[in-house]
This record gives C-alpha cells, sequence and structure tokens, in this order.
C-alpha cells in the first residue's frame, strides 16, 4: 500500500525500486522523486535542507522509508564515532545515545520544510507486531511502525497523525470472500499504534484501488480541517 498511495499527492519522495516498477507498468501516476536512492545520511539530510532552501513548487515531501532513513543515522554514527565497530556501537545503547539528538535535528528541519514551505511530510514506515505489555498485567501483540525505540519516540511526538493502512476481505453471508477493501486506521487501538491530533475518524474505508483510498484520506483530512477551523472561529467568537 506504501508505494501505491504515495504518487496521488503533489511532492517529490525518494527513489525506491517499488515506486518505479508501480510508474513503469501504468500502476499508479507519475511522481516526481529523488534521482537516486539515499546510501549516506549527510546526502539525504542535503537533500531535505534543498528543498527547504531552494526555489520549486513542491506542497509534499514523502520519505520512503523512516527505518531506512534511521538506518543511515546509526551508520553514521557508527562510521563517525565507533570507527564502524557495530559492536562499539551497540555496547550499552552508545551509539543510539549519539544517533537520538541527531534524530531530532532531522526531525527538526522537516519542520522548517514544512512551516517555511508550507509543504506536507510524510514519513512513511515498515509495520511490524510487537509485544506489548501492558502495566496493568496484560500482554498481547500490537502492530506499530518498524523503528528504533529510541528514535520512534521523538518520531511519534513529531507527527501530527499515525496512521496504519492495510487490507481488508469482503465476505457475503455464506462467509465467502467476495472482494477486498483498503483501510487505513487514524484512532487509537490496543492492538495498532495509531493516532491523530486532526480529529480524523477511527477508520477510513475504500473499495479496491490505491486512487480510491487516497479520495477517502483527503475528503476526510478537509472535513476535519474544516470542523477545527469552525471550532476556531467559534472560540475567537
Amino acid at each position: 500500500m506504501k508505494y501505491s498511495f504515495l504518487p496521488f499527492l503533489n511532492g517529490p519522495c525518494s527513489r525506491q525500486t517499488g515506486l518505479l516498477s508501480l510508474i513503469e507498468a501504468g500502476k499508479v501516476p507519475a511522481v516526481d522523486h529523488f534521482p537516486d536512492d539515499f546510501r549516506a545520511w549527510h546526502a539525504l539530510v542535503d537533500a531535505v535542507r534543498a528543498l527547504r532552501d531552494e526555489p520549486h513548487e513542491y506542497q509534499t515531501l514523502v520519505l520512503d522509508t523512516g527505518n531506512g532513513a534511521e538506518n543511515l543515522a546509526a551508520e553514521f554514527v557508527c562510521q563517525d564515532a565507533f570507527g564502524g565497530r557495530w559492536a562499539d556501537f551497540n555496547a550499552y545503547g552508545r551509539g543510539m545515545e549519539l544517533a537520538t539528538p541527531l534524530w531530532a535535528s532531522f526531525l527538526a528541519t522537516l519542520d522548517e520544510v514544512r512551516v517555511r514551505r508550507r509543504m506536507g511530510v510524510l514519513i512513511l514506515h515498515h509495520a511490524r507486531a510487537k509485544e506489548f505489555a501492558d502495566p496493568a498485567g496484560k500482554t498481547w501483540h500490537q502492530w506499530r511502525p518498524e523503528a528504533r525505540d529510541k528514535l520512534w519516540s521523538l518520531t511519534h511526538k513529531w507527527a501530527d497523525a499515525i496512521l496504519y493502512g492495510g487490507w481488508s476481505v469482503v465476505a457475503n453471508t455464506d462467509d465467502k470472500a467476495t472482494g477486498e477493501e483498503r483501510s487505513i486506521r487514524a484512532g487509537t487501538s490496543g492492538a495498532i499504534v495509531a493516532g491523530s491530533r486532526y480529529g480524523l475518524p477511527d477508520v477510513l474505508r475504500a473499495t479496491a484501488g490505491a486512487g480510491n483510498m487516497w479520495k477517502s484520506f483527503a475528503e476526510a483530512m478537509r472535513r476535519a480541517k474544516s470542523a477545527s477551523s469552525h471550532m476556531n472561529t467559534a472560540t475567537a467568537a
């Protein structure tokens, strides 16, 4: 879903083989993207700074993926501070202690892109099922972004919306599959890490097709922002 959803946005994204394959097959519309994969932390940071500082008309920046960017930050710290020795990087959490302020600075740069250039910023993550231990005593598995815990704690606080995209099977009364629908989880759930400061519905649904899901999401965002605007007006009055 992550590759097929983003081309409906107006903005650049990092180059990914999956995205290019979909474009070449005519599955999704062409979208501007950086010409090469980012293989070094400084190259990614320089590209984001260019979007912040140089003239352009893009409205959206999509980073695909967030966990890939985290890996670049970790690799930079490992080389710079530990001479490429991962054992030293991992010892006593020293490497992540150095990577955390680096990631915080990167998120601040993304905020500058958002504020100065009035661009939307989306960070895509792979998902994984991870065991969650409730302090009340229960334990269960939870879908959450694939991310390094220390860095995700920063991204989690930074994001205005954490959305989980997936599919569900449509069945008839005989429990036979008749189709599928796409969905985006935007509300808090014990089974899925998600949430939104926009007031989006807990779950958005659409018939098969990335374009349909995008239309559903865009319309929900318009309604949520309109409701927020009316609320602010009433408060001001």
